[in-house]
């Protein structure tokens, strides 16, 4: 099964196209507007969690409407993209949204993890789960990219944890990514066909699973862990 899955990435002539014009539709689109968005002032981890919902988004939508060859495609681009941002360095204003400037000298290495941990647990995820991956993209997407940005403005009440290497935890940023990772899991199981009876269920599971891994992932990491968790939580929901 997972060989049969493994084989689904190799992309053919159409998948090239619409996978490549996918990813010049969506890039074209979202980093003038990254980029202006931090021109306008925002925080980078505002515009950085922006690229990342966007980008997580239209990998949502072309695995539904689409094959994880077109997603591998359009991931590839993506991936080839940000590497180049991240090779010209300050002079590439995408790379300047998407870099945090705390990171100091890793803050070329940090998008690159980020970047190669997108792409590990994408193709963990659909070999785990096939169709059903889309479960992980969009919960990742979507409730990963919610909790930073509340997070840095509502933020009072801080997470017990003192783990090496996790950054600033709050409940209230905790909050943000269990709802919006329970809307977003309950959205892509519907449209995957799960009933209504097993869909309430798995998307409070799913949602709790995870903001705990999200709350225990290092930086960089989490784009990797939280595809993982929830892809593991629908095979032990028998999804």
């Amino acid at each position: 099964m997972w060989i049969d899955r493994f084989l689904e990435f190799i992309p053919g002539p159409l998948d090239l196209l619409l996978g490549s014009l996918a990813a010049v539709v969506m890039l074209g689109s979202v980093i003038p507007i990254v980029v202006s968005c931090h021109g306008w002032g925002w925080r980078i981890g505002d515009t950085r969690k922006l690229f990342h919902f966007l980008i997580f988004s239209g990998a949502g939508a072309l695995r539904y409407f689409g094959s994880i060859a077109m997603v591998a495609v359009y991931g590839s681009w993506v991936a080839l993209t940000v590497l180049l941002s991240v090779r010209r360095g300050s002079r590439s204003s995408l790379f300047q949204a998407l870099a945090r400037p705390e990171d100091e000298d890793a803050r070329g290495f940090n998008v690159l993890l980020s970047t190669l941990s997108t792409a590990l647990g994408g193709v963990a995820a659909h070999l785990l789960l096939g169709k059903l991956a889309l479960v992980s993209y969009l919960v990742t997407g979507c409730g990963d990219a919610l909790g930073e940005p509340v997070g840095i403005r509502f933020g009072r009440h801080p997470l017990p944890l003192r783990l090496p290497g996790l950054g600033r935890r709050t409940w209230e940023g905790s909050a943000a990514v269990f709802c919006a990772s329970a809307l977003s899991a309950a959205l892509a199981l519907n449209l995957c066909g799960v009933s209504l009876e097993r869909l309430s269920q798995a998307a409070f599971m799913v949602a709790a699973v995870a903001t705990l891994t999200e709350a225990l992932s290092p930086r960089g990491s989490d784009n990797f862990t939280i595809q993982i968790a929830v892809a593991l939580t629908l095979l032990a929901l028998g999804l």
